[in-house]
């Protein structure tokens, strides 16, 4: 029997407990709604679901394995269904991390932090983000010098990753949304170590990875990443995975996925990469394009931006706050 799972017409507020983060021990999935989605035959929608506040986390030395945090929601990892729609993640998300796991992932994203299909979860699973927004800073710190893990950031949703196995399938669609938040990873440590898996930040996503045989299939469209940043640590040469995009980040290893990124828009003024090493030229391995077309602070700022060039709904979106140098918002 599927499981049914309906939350919607709420308005939530988080925050830390006397300002102080929390400290994180063990597998972690915290999200601002909800923490972690798990179930092969889950079927999900949630709508009209809006969440503000701050997300403050802290990794001791010998602490958690692995961190994945999103604003709304932290992980979907099997699933029949999700759909999410109408739904804003108004949550800052700092992480102090004291010393890199030896397993385990760092992902954070303004909205969502990870969707990860993987052999265990071996049907097919449909994600659909559509009309919502993040507009929370992302900003990750400690030391990346020792460990075998990943870590990825994106002011949308931080890694959507399929692993290694043929049944391993995801389909993921994200449309009329939008992230505004800063992304920014700084290494406190004295090098990056070996992160076997992967390093990305983006604008919207901060790295789409498939590897092995499993499949993946991903459609962004109509979608915009207008915050000022998404920035890398430096000293990435090394590493093998990694990606650093206004829109997506999208790794070059990725076989068996199929990317369908269509009629986005940037801000072309957002600063990516460590200053001097990254560029957002180039596609990845399948042709795609993964940057958006670029557009100034001022044309984001017009309201056909969003209703003519992206074809936003008057009827969903609030676009009187872009006269006040703002961003649209779910009516």
């Amino acid at each position: 029997m599927a499981q049914y799972i309906r939350l919607g017409n709420s308005t939530l507020e988080i925050g830390t407990l006397d300002n102080q983060p929390v400290t994180l021990i063990g597998q972690m999935y915290i999200g601002g709604v909800i923490g972690f989605i798990n179930s092969a035959d889950a079927v999900v929608s949630i709508k009209n679901v809006r969440v503000k506040g701050e997300l403050k986390l802290h990794r001791p030395v010998n602490g958690a394995t692995g961190v994945l945090s999103g604003g709304f929601l932290g992980e979907v990892q099997a699933f029949s269904e999700i759909t999410i729609e109408n739904c804003a993640s108004e949550v800052n998300v700092t992480a102090t991390i004291e010393q890199s796991p030896t397993a385990g992932s760092r992902v954070f994203g303004g909205f969502l932090g990870r969707v990860w299909r993987t052999d265990s979860h071996r049907t097919g699973g449909i994600l659909t983000i559509r009309n919502c927004y993040a507009s929370g800073n992302i900003n990750i710190s400690g030391n990346l010098s020792s460990g075998t893990s990943d870590i990825k950031a994106g002011g949308f949703i931080g890694d959507i990753t399929t692993w290694n196995y043929q049944n391993a399938v995801a389909t993921v669609l994200i449309e009329k949304s939008y992230s505004s938040g800063e992304v920014s990873i700084v290494n406190t440590g004295s090098g990056v170590g070996n992160i076997a898996n992967g390093i990305g930040t983006g604008g919207l996503i901060g790295l789409i990875w498939q590897t092995g045989d499993g499949t993946l299939d991903v459609t962004i469209r109509d979608c915009a990443a207008v915050g000022s940043k998404a920035l890398l640590p430096a000293g990435l040469d090394s590493l093998s995975v990694k990606d650093n995009q206004r829109l997506a980040g999208v790794s070059s290893s990725s076989q068996n996925a199929t990317f369908s990124f269509s009629n986005n828009v940037v801000n072309s003024a957002m600063q990516i990469g460590t200053g001097t090493t990254y560029s957002e030229t180039g596609s990845d391995s399948a042709g795609t394009t993964k940057a958006g077309a670029g557009k100034s602070l001022a044309t984001l700022r017009t309201q056909a931006t969003w209703t003519t060039v992206l074809g936003w709904s008057s009827d969903i979106w609030d676009f009187s706050g872009l006269a006040q140098n703002k961003w649209p918002t779910l009516k």
